[in-house]
């Protein structure tokens, strides 16, 4: 274990080294505000406090609960029918056809390991609406208007889904309240992002992960989702110190260590001339510890 009294150094420029272009990589501004993103304790502590009195507050509930659940945006979740609710099979169905996707894409999302009350908040959800005559087509977080109508049985329209993400906005506002910090939809997404470390070990892992959330890559997940807090840049490059020699000697320049803070803190432009290497340089020291 490496002593707590080990200082950790954080350069305020990264160089690429003798071995490359001379090009400088800024630390980002320190005094910039980046968006709050709870861990998944503080988003279940929101969650449970959220009121549930009417009907419109616990579609709220449910709104918050699954956008954390599947790490949707929150176009998709208030684009959402109950038949892309699949709680047996633990999936949210997002069908580009019929639902606000990204780019159309359309995916089946395994729920993420959070705790219970979030699929427990949205099953009862579902089986509410159920109760009050909403079937397969129709909305999963109708408009507060149609929480209040008598749904015909037979030979009527669909329930339309929310033509905005507002509703869904207001949602994470009032959850925000209880947490005394502004929390937006999106970071929900964040939150699940950064999650991803302390489930995955192995690239497999890593990569259904980000699959799951939508990405492309492993690469979108960890530049735009996966953000590191300063004590776990702190306790990364700690560990760099105590890693076998092996692992150690991949290390050629002293400026490796700054381009490697650079790439997990995603400062590092793509267009870096040794931004492949140290991105090859970071996936095997990551596969070596595993």
């Amino acid at each position: 274990m490496v002593a707590q009294s080990k200082s950790v150094h954080c350069p305020t420029t990264v160089s690429a080294g003798p071995s490359a272009t001379a090009q400088e990589v800024p630390r980002p501004d320190l005094n910039k505000r980046d968006p709050y993103v709870p861990s998944v304790v503080e988003a279940e502590e929101l969650l449970a406090g959220m009121p549930s009195h009417t009907l419109k507050a616990r579609r709220d509930r449910a709104m918050v609960a699954i956008a954390f659940l599947g790490a949707l945006r929150a176009d998709t979740v208030t684009s959402l029918r109950l038949k892309h609710l699949d709680v047996e099979s633990r999936q949210i169905i997002q069908d580009g056809r019929q639902s606000r996707t990204k780019n159309g894409k359309s995916l089946k999302v395994c729920f993420f390991p959070v705790p219970p009350i979030f699929v427990t908040t949205v099953s009862e959800w579902k089986d509410e609406l159920a109760s009050l005559g909403f079937d397969a087509e129709d909305a999963l977080f109708p408009h507060e208007r149609d929480l209040k109508l008598q749904l015909a049985t037979d030979g009527r329209r669909p329930v339309a889904v929310l033509k905005s993400k507002g509703a869904i906005e207001k949602a994470f506002k009032i959850a925000s309240r209880l947490l005394g910090k502004e929390i937006t939809p999106h970071a929900a997404k964040y939150s699940i992002g950064s999650l991803m470390a302390e489930y995955c070990t192995t690239p497999a892992q890593t990569k259904a992960w980000s699959q799951n959330m939508g990405h492309e890559s492993v690469e979108v997940t960890l530049r735009h989702y996966h953000k590191l807090s300063d004590d776990e840049v702190g306790e990364i490059f700690e560990g760099f110190e105590a890693e076998p020699d092996a692992i150690q000697s991949d290390l050629h320049t002293a400026g490796d260590k700054d381009l490697l803070l650079a790439f997990h803190e995603r400062r590092l432009p793509k267009d870096h001339p040794e931004y492949p290497r140290i991105k090859k340089l970071a996936f095997e020291r990551w596969a070596a510890v595993d």
